[in-house]
């Protein structure tokens, strides 16, 4: 006989099914009905069965047997005292005396000590459920005499009125007495579970501790900590903030954060979150088949968020370590995906680079064999050596398809240089001003492993020199300047302090000069021309300052927005690059954010207090005085592809009304609140602090916000409401038909 199951029975009722008229289905032999001791039952029971053509509910009173159709497959039983249990027909089996029988084991009572006032109310889940948004078991108005409930180990939520539920375990024998003591507590509770990503069970033992959101809970505020039991749950009664952020800790699993947990006063959320086990790489590294020990081994993660500022951003190194005496490198845990793992030999040699898989639950080993092949050269400008430039050297690799630095060197005080190159091929040769500069010249060479190669470079005495100021003539440091060589070339610097510029030549030709920077509108283009022996006159680029927009931020009660975000971007997207401009209020809610320059722009809005509001601003010059819109709306989407498996590292595009919000911005409106801009381990993304209206929701990685705005609908979704104070959950699926 299969154990008493004590999860919530899902049972589907056949409609329009009935026993064929011509023959009367034979019934089975009468089933024994006995207590878990053995006994009689003596409460009437509630019998439902399926059949391979139908579903049927009985009554049995007292003491009476169950005949069950014949062909039955499942049965169900519970009455007043007794169950629920759940059976299979092929896990029956008759009693010693050969006749059927079936344990109904009897409920337990629990009793609630120190009731409130208000009715109260018992909510019962099973440990096991794979969801608690709905109970097994809900009793209203329970008084002294107490309520009873199926044996088992549960879940016990007590609520009254407006009070946060009261949560509990509870492990109870079948016919015992159980009690519970009522707490009321203010505020909203939380029911989590801990799983395993690669093996979806329970994890026990993770340590979940709550904080509450700057904001929305006095900043860095622990809100409480639990370490999860068998079944993988940890429980939090009577939370205060508006908004909680989790952190998950195991010592096998990989830290875990989990922002924008909330439910309304007197509600109860839950959430499954999802531990990745990660894995490490396990780098080999040889020198002519011998084991190299002190090699200088790099893991970097070369993938940059959405919002990332391309002008600034840098790879993340996740791991700096040197060969042990057996040449292996061993990386730390780090998620699943693709890494670029970089080894060298020593301080400024070759490098070996190589973008490695990493799996879930498993170590990746990478055998790296160097060669170390010397390449030297000279750089001189006009007839005299060139020092201090550097030349970086680049491979290229087919699978997959990148282009990556394998050596960097800096010329001496005769021009000259060297690097040692880890393999023979084919590789780029660029000139730098600095190590930060775009390449000024380029040689493509290939190397032979038994050869001597040199790479010359020979520059223009001569360069495009000058110097970037503002209205006043004061100088501008930092500003972008852009030089267009020859039609084909584009290089750019960064003015130091001194606002100047200067870029070296590699032969005569014309040239266009252009300078930018945040808060300045972008310079005309001065022309330049080199001919042979000749001096260029220095440049002057004056950048004019871009008014920008000014103004307030209050709530929609009218109360100033302090420590908000206010963004500009250009109201329409097209093909182009989306850019924008973003700024803080101050305590009074004041703002300024420079103007994006190319059309008219649109505003956009979120902070404590404000949810994420839209504005089109008439008038530029003037003071504005932008009041959010309405009161805050969550939405929680999960992804999962056509085969059920959760879409990881997926971005979201979202259109209110007829205003799309692109990714750009929903990155910064999400990473300002310090939730996750894209979806997790388990496919969820979280985007609380929205406006309440109508959304089209678009998974981002098959469409652009320009197709979207040509009407492109690829990558739509659903479309939904979002109402005030409440969260939407959504599950959806990547590439299936729209959901309505």
């Amino acid at each position: 006989m299969r154990r008493i199951g004590l999860g919530l029975w899902l049972w589907i009722t056949v409609t329009g099914t009935v026993w064929p008229a011509e023959t009367p289905a034979p019934a089975g032999p009468p089933i024994g009905l006995r207590d878990d001791r053995g006994e009689p039952i003596s409460s009437p029971l509630e019998i439902c069965f399926r059949t391979d053509l139908r579903s049927d509910c009985v009554a049995l009173k007292a003491g009476d047997d169950f005949t069950p159709p014949a062909g039955w497959r499942s049965l169900r039983i519970e009455g007043p005292d007794h169950g629920p249990a759940s059976f299979q027909a092929e896990d029956f089996a008759p009693g010693s005396d050969g006749s059927p029988r079936l344990r109904i084991p009897r409920k337990a009572l629990l009793k609630i000590e120190k009731l409130p006032a208000e009715p109260l109310t018992v909510s019962l889940y099973d440990q096991e459920a794979t969801s608690f948004d709905k109970p097994r078991v809900k009793v209203s108005g329970v008084g002294p005499e107490g309520v009873r409930i199926p044996a088992g180990e549960l879940i016990v939520s007590l609520t009254s009125g407006r009070k946060a539920p009261d949560l509990h375990r509870l492990a109870v024998l079948p016919g015992a007495l159980a009690s519970l003591q009522y707490q009321p507590r203010p505020g909203w509770s939380l029911i989590v579970r801990s799983s395993s990503t690669r093996t979806r069970q329970p994890v026990e033992a993770a340590v979940i501790s709550l904080e509450g959101v700057q904001g929305y809970d006095v900043p860095n505020r622990p809100a409480g900590e639990q370490t999860t039991g068998a079944a993988g749950l940890a429980l939090f009664s009577g939370l205060a903030g508006r908004r909680i952020d989790a952190a998950v800790r195991h010592e096998d699993f990989l830290p875990r954060k989990v922002q924008g947990l909330s439910a309304p006063p007197g509600g109860l959320a839950w959430r499954e979150i999802a531990l990745e086990e990660g894995g490490r790489i396990r780098a080999r590294v040889r020198t002519r088949g011998q084991a190299r020990e002190g090699a200088q081994c790099r893991m970097i993660d070369l993938r940059s968020p959405v919002s990332a500022n391309a002008e600034t951003w840098k790879p993340q190194v996740l791991y700096e370590g040197r060969a042990d005496r057996n040449g292996i490198c061993l990386t730390g845990r780090v998620h699943a995906g693709t890494y670029h793992l970089s080894v060298r030999l020593g301080e400024g040699r070759a490098a070996l680079e190589r973008d490695v898989v990493v799996a879930e639950g498993l170590d990746t080993d990478e055998e790296l064999s160097f060669s170390e092949i010397k390449v030297r050269g000279t750089v001189t400008r006009g007839d005299r050596p060139a020092p201090g430039l550097t030349i970086s050297v680049l491979e290229s690799q087919e699978d997959p398809q990148t282009i990556m630095e394998v050596a960097r060197a800096k010329s001496g005080e005769e021009g000259g240089y060297e690097v040692a190159l880890a393999k023979p091929g084919r590789y780029t040769f660029w000139l730098h001003t600095s190590p930060e500069a775009p390449p000024i010249a380029e040689r493509s060479e290939r190397v032979e492993e038994d050869g001597e190669t040199t790479v010359d470079f020979s520059l223009e005495t001569a360069t495009v020199h000058g110097k970037v100021v503002d209205e006043e003539g004061q100088p501008i440091e930092a500003a972008r300047v852009k030089l267009r060589w020859n039609v084909s070339t584009e290089t750019f610097q960064r003015t130091d302090p001194q606002g100047k510029f200067e870029f070296f030549l590699e032969g005569p030709g014309h040239g266009e000069v252009t300078a930018r920077k945040k808060g300045y509108r972008e310079s005309p283009f001065q022309e330049v021309d080199l001919k042979d022996e000749t001096e260029l006159a220095p440049l002057v680029v004056v950048l004019t300052r871009e008014k920008p927009f000014r103004g307030t931020l209050s709530s929609a009660a009218g109360q100033p927005v302090a420590g908000g975000w206010v963004g500009s971007m250009r109201g329409y997207y097209g093909d182009e690059p989306i850019r924008f401009s973003n700024g803080r209020t101050d305590a009074a809610g004041q703002f300024e954010v420079p103007v994006v320059d190319g059309g008219p722009n649109r505003l956009f809005a979120s902070g404590p207090g404000c949810p994420l509001s839209i504005f089109e601003p008439l008038d530029a010059n003037g003071e504005l005085a932008l009041r959010c819109q309405g009161q805050p709306a969550t939405l929680d989407v999960t992804l999962t592809d056509a085969a059920g498996r959760p879409v990881p590292n997926a971005s979201i595009l979202l259109r209110r009304g007829n205003v799309i919000i692109p990714r750009t911005l929903l990155f910064q409106h999400l990473l300002f609140l310090g939730v996750r801009p894209e979806t997790d381990a388990s496919g969820r993304i979280v985007m609380p602090n929205l406006a309440p209206g109508d959304y089209d929701v678009f998974v981002a990685d098959p469409v652009s916000e320009g197709m979207i705005e040509a009407g492109s609908r690829t990558g739509y979704l659903t479309s939904t409401r979002l109402s005030p104070l409440t969260t939407t959950e959504l599950q959806l699926t990547a590439g299936a038909p729209p959901q309505p």
